[in-house]
């Protein structure tokens, strides 16, 4: 489960029904409660829901009801992959930044605009259904700015950015996308979803395929340059069919998985900019999925010394050695980080050799090729640990040569 899900401990039904007591009915004598059972299922989640977001829904016993937790890791998860691909000095939250979702077959419960909107103030959501937000008014501020319903049937473009309008009205970047058009429940669960909010014709990987195609329609807009789209499966098999047609595209992408309790889902998110996430969002240890993991975004080693003489290293190596000047590279003793971007392997021999001759670089071009982040923390004993983060470009080869500069230079060899 996500690190900042508030679920990562079990549950207390006993307590969640002291504080809901419509839910007391559904607890054994051990407050437990039996999954199987639809109306438990449907009041659990209505419980948790109202308990820990405030907010107040009514899921129709004919319609899919979203597992509140496994829900919340896929927000957080997208949370971490806009934020640590906003601002380049660090990876956090910036609370005046704006989000605008798209969520791609929002069923009865419209869960995930609800959930974004109670999490951060300023997400907006564009959303297929109109069920639960007019409830939910008072207790998540400005809901009709904030949450746009439209009619979209299943013939009709899956981003229909003209009959959204979303270059006029929303902030354009990082939108996110999300196929829930076939979200199972877990096994143990019972399935209250209808026919239409579980099944798409040639199953869920069909339809991430169709997104991917539709997405590419976007690939050159400017508006969308650093979209992500996102989606939950609900098959280990779909994330090993899916991914290398992605990468056919794009090699900035992602993969994590959800685990809560017993089970599992996975999500996969692809985007056309050069903005790199952090590692956490970008990927997770699978013996299995090996082969096709993104390149790790972040890369760190223990180096003996302490903070201030490392930092220095650093800093003389990229400043004074490398030549990188006020616009390329700035270290701030402060907070023992700095902050550069690059148009190439400018600290190879060659390229240091004929700029010293003033002349131009071979294989170096306009614009930045490489933006990175490079910060050194105390590891106690002496010793300090040195992480370098790779935040912009599409080259990998290129993070790997600075990282190994970078350490060759801290350690010696």
């Amino acid at each position: 489960m996500h690190p900042r899900s508030i679920y990562r401990e079990f549950v207390d039904f006993g307590r969640l029904a002291r504080d809901c007591p419509s839910l007391a009915r559904y607890l054994d004598t051990s407050s437990n409660i039996n999954f199987k059972d639809p109306d438990a299922v449907r009041e659990l989640t209505k419980c948790l829901l109202y308990r820990d977001f405030g907010l107040n829904l009514v899921l129709p016993g004919d319609r899919l009801c979203p597992t509140v937790p496994n829900r919340l890791n896929y927000v957080l998860w997208i949370q971490d992959l806009l934020d640590s691909t906003g601002n380049l000095e660090n990876d956090e939250f910036e609370p005046t930044r704006e989000v605008v979702g798209l969520d791609v077959g929002t069923g009865a419960s419209c869960i995930y605009p609800l959930l974004g909107c109670a999490l951060r103030d300023n997400w907006k959501f564009v959303a297929t259904g109109l069920h639960n937000i007019e409830r939910n008014r008072e207790k998540v501020g400005g809901l009709d700015e904030r949450i746009t319903v439209f009619d979209n049937s299943p013939d009709d473009d899956i981003f229909p950015v003209e009959k959204l309008g979303i270059e006029k009205h929303y902030h354009p970047i990082h939108d996110m996308f999300d196929s829930a058009r076939k979200k199972n429940l877990p096994p143990s669960s019972a399935c209250t979803g209808t026919t239409t909010e579980m099944v798409y014709p040639g199953g869920e990987a069909s339809f991430i395929t169709l997104m991917l195609d539709q997405s590419l329609q976007l690939r050159s807009n400017p508006d969308f340059k650093n979209t992500w789209y996102t989606s939950m499966l609900g098959k280990h098999s779909s994330v090993e069919s899916l991914v290398p047609v992605i990468k056919l595209h794009t090699q900035n992408y992602a993969i994590t998985e959800f685990k809560q309790g017993s089970t599992r889902r996975w999500g996969v998110a692809w985007n056309f900019g050069d903005r790199r996430p952090c590692l956490a969002a970008v990927r997770y240890e699978s013996s299995q999925l090996r082969g096709l993991m993104p390149f790790p975004t972040e890369f760190e080693f223990d180096a003996a010394g302490d903070v201030m003489s490392v930092g220095g290293v650093i800093d003389d190596t990229l400043a004074a050695e490398i030549g990188l000047g006020s616009g390329e590279w700035v270290w701030d003793p402060s907070v023992s980080a700095g902050w550069g971007g690059v148009r190439g392997n400018v600290w190879s021999r060659a390229a240091r050799r004929a700029k010293a001759r003033g002349l131009e670089i071979e294989g170096i071009g306009c614009g930045v090729a490489l933006g990175f982040r490079v910060g050194v923390t105390e590891k106690g004993g002496q010793s300090v640990k040195v992480k370098i983060r790779w935040t912009r470009g599409v080259d990998s080869v290129l993070f790997e040569s600075l990282c190994g500069m970078i350490k060759r230079k801290i350690l010696g060899g």
